[in-house]
Parts: structure tokens; sequence; C-alpha cells
């Protein structure tokens, strides 16, 4: 179709010279260019030959990879180029000395990825390379002037572009859509640009766009205006340095750095120094460990004080048979257990004159009732005067106050006893007094009876 339509083109191009040709032998008129020839190059760029001796390029009909624009043809100047909208070709040269690219001149080239310009363009013009979805690399010559409307629009892979000194004006969407998605683009804009239209950096989603520029020029104040764009210095001029922050106990700390105070670029990044952690001292038990309970161990650092505790394991459970103190009293475990355990009260140290055996005993964290006084228990013991018996008592062994001489006072509260031993109050007090509880009294006395104590004792209520 591009073919037919360039060949119907070139017809009624040629037809329209012969006629112009034969107005100026008619009328005279030299002040009009004509176009007087057509061609095609060995590679396949068309062109035509003006009647002022320059060539005008406007189509290309080969099928090479990279295709070069010559400065002449046949001798003759090319002045300007265009037409080639669409081609096919992925690398694209035009040599100094062609003068202009008209505009749509290499619109839609959706295989052109790469595009060396001449120095002497001094204008970009509308549309020239838009919607070149490849393209990737362009290089803008130092004359140029002018970057007209679109020229670049819709170029999804040119993502980093240099706007050389000189140029002044920037059209509107002149590089809009030029990412694709998330892409970044970055552009370097002079101070010679003093106009930027419209839409000249939209982007897909809102994409980033870094402008690199210099502070106080149009470029600078241009990006400020749009949340997407972001500023970054050319020469970074005034550097400011970031001190060291010395690291803690838990915090890491960082190396000292600098940064351009105009953009906020990193110029010397400030590296983590890592925190020193705490230096612990050697703890102090709070709470004791039981076999209840846990236990409490807390520690300061040494450095900043700040606390940790750690727990400290139950104590294990005592096991039947252990024998255990408790204060000046010795108790063997009956029955072992969190709950429900039992002991036998053993020895006593023979310095007090009054003693209880008590209800219950707490071991370690676990309260034990007190159900049995053992078998010489307090024997021999010339100190004590009066006994206290615990009201979970149930059992009192044999000879267990055997020889307690001293002994005047035994007082029972227990309610449970169910068996005394022989000879349990043998050598006490012959004035000695056993008080029962009143309910417990009859069947008590005929119990406590003949246990090895003096007829003169007496059981009382």
């Amino acid at each position: 179709m591009k073919k037919n339509k360039m060949f119907a083109f070139g017809f009624l191009k040629c037809l329209f010279a012969l006629c112009f040709m034969f107005m100026v032998v008619c009328f005279g008129d030299s002040s009009v260019k004509a176009v007087i020839n057509y061609g095609i190059t060995d590679n396949g760029i068309r062109y035509e030959i003006c009647d002022d001796g320059t060539v005008s390029i406007y189509d290309y009909d080969g099928n090479e990879e990279t295709v070069v624009i010559p400065s002449e043809i046949d001798g003759k100047p090319v002045k300007e180029v265009g037409g080639m909208e669409h081609s096919k070709f992925k690398h694209l040269i035009i040599e100094e000395g062609v003068a202009e690219i008209l505009e749509d001149a290499f619109a839609e080239c959706e295989k052109l990825e790469t595009v060396s310009l001449p120095e002497g363009i001094t204008v970009l013009n509308k549309s020239v390379f838009a919607r070149c979805v490849r393209l990737v690399s362009i290089n803008i010559p130092s004359t140029v002037k002018t970057i007209e409307v679109a020229a670049f629009a819709n170029c999804w892979k040119l993502k980093n572009v240099v706007i050389p000194e000189g140029v002044t004006s920037i059209g509107d969407g002149a590089f809009c859509a030029v990412t694709a998605y998330d892409d970044v683009l970055n552009i370097v804009i002079p101070d010679s640009v003093t106009h930027i239209g419209e839409d000249v950096f939209l982007t897909q989603n809102n994409a980033p766009v870094i402008i690199h520029a210099n502070p106080g020029s149009y470029a600078k104040a241009y990006a400020d205006q749009y949340d997407n764009m972001k500023f970054v210095c050319i020469s970074h001029d005034n550097i400011a340095i970031s001190n060291t922050v010395p690291p803690d106990c838990t915090k890491n700390g960082k190396t000292s750095g600098s940064y351009c105070s105009d953009c906020g670029t990193v110029i010397k990044p400030q590296n983590a120094i890592p925190a020193s952690g705490h230096s612990w001292d050697g703890g102090k038990i709070t709470k004791k460990p039981t076999a209840a309970q846990t236990g409490v161990k807390e520690f300061f650092c040494k450095v900043c004080g700040e606390a940790k505790k750690e727990s400290i394991p139950k104590n294990p459970i005592p096991k039947k048979g252990k024998s255990v103190s408790k204060n000046s009293d010795s108790y063997v475990i009956m029955k072992s257990g969190i709950k429900n355990g039992t002991v036998e009260y053993t020895e006593t140290k023979p310095s007090k004159t009054s003693i209880t055996v008590p209800n219950v005993v707490n071991i370690d964290g676990i309260n034990y009732k007190v159900t049995s006084i053992a078998k010489n228990a307090f024997k021999n013991n010339k100190k004590v005067k009066k006994i206290t018996i615990g009201s979970n008592v149930a059992q009192i062994s044999a000879n267990a106050f055997n020889g307690c001489r001293n002994l005047k006072t035994i007082t029972v509260k227990s309610k449970t006893i169910k068996s005394v031993g022989k000879n349990a109050f043998k050598g006490i007090k012959s004035n000695a007094k056993i008080k029962v509880p009143s309910i417990k009294f009859d069947k008590y006395k005929k119990l406590f009876s003949g246990k090895g104590q003096k007829p003169t004792v007496k059981i009382i209520k």
C-alpha cells in the first residue's frame, strides 16, 4: 500500500513538475523552485532533484537494517529528509550536511533502535520520531535550538536523553510516554532551555522522571511542579557532610558521608557501624526458684543500664523418703507431689523449750501436711518443756517423747490421731498434763493411756 501510495504521489509530482516547467517556459517566472527529476539509490532511498540543484528525500524502499542518509546524491546536496514513516530499518545515520528533517519523517518506524543525527540541524520537527517504540538511543546535535511538539512521543524505550546547551524550547508532549510502565526517564536539560510545554514528560502510570539540571534553572523550577519528577544537579557544586553517628548497644551507627545540598544526591554513602551489643553484669537472683514456681534472675547492661530478666527453672519435687530441713526441724517426705503431699516430723535441735509440730510445713514452695511424728523424734530431749501437736497429725510413733524429763505440757490439736506408739511418753515429767480436744476426750484418754508415762500424768480436756 505504501509503495502504491508513494508511486501515485510521485506520479502526481512528476505531472505537476511538467506542468510547472511548461508555465515557466511560457511565462518566464524563474523565481519558483521546480522538481526536475526523481530517482532511487541502490539501497532504496527515493529522492527528487529540485531546480535549485538540491535533493529532497521522500521515501525508503529498501530492506537494510542500517540506513545511511547521505549528505549528497549524484553530487547534489541533500537539503531535507521526510516521508520515511513506517520504515523497517533498525539503525539510522544521517550524514552531516543534511539541513532539515521534516515533520513525521520517521514516525512509527517500529523497528528503529538507534539514531545518529548530524550537526547543523536546528529544529527537531513535530512528531519526527513519534511512536518509534524500540528507539533506545539518540544523539541530539549541539546545533539544535528547538524540539517541536511530540518529537519523541511514545518512544517507549528511550530512557536516557541529553539535551545539548543551546536548545531553548521543548514543545508540548515532546517526550510524552517515552518510558513503558515503571521505567525511569533520565533527561539532562541545560540552562539555555527557557520554555517547556505541556505534558512534555507525561509518563504511563505516573512513572518517575529524573531531570538533571542546575540549581536556579528553568528546568529545576519546572521539575518542582510535578510529584513524579525528581531534580538532580548536573555537577553537584555544593557538597554537605554527614557526620559520623556512633553506635550504641542496640542501634547501628553510621560512618561519615556527604551529599549534594541542592538536590540531596548522596555523594559518599554512610555505611552502617554495627551496634556494640549489651555488656551484661553477672546478674542477681531476684526470685529464687522452688519446686512450685520458676525463679527470676535480673541482669543490667554495664554501658546503658538496660535490664533483662531470665527465668530459672523450677527445682525438682522432693521424692518420697527424702529428708529435708525447715528452720531447726527435720522431716521425711512420706507422699510426694505439688498437692496433697505429706511429711513426718523426725527431729529438732535440742535447744528450744517450747516446740510446735506444725499443721503444714512449706518445703521449697510446696505445702506438706505434717501427718506423723517419727519414732524417737524427741527422745532424751532435756530442754523441751512444752509440746504442741498440730491438727494434721494422725500418728505418734514409739518413743516419740521418751526421756523428755522436763516435758510438762503436751497440747494436742489434732482430731485425727489413729495410733500412739509404745513408750511414746515414757520418762516425761511425773506431773505432766496431756491436753486433748474435748470432742475426742474419751477416745484419746484410752488411746494415750499406758504409753509409758507415770500414772500421775493427767489427760485433760
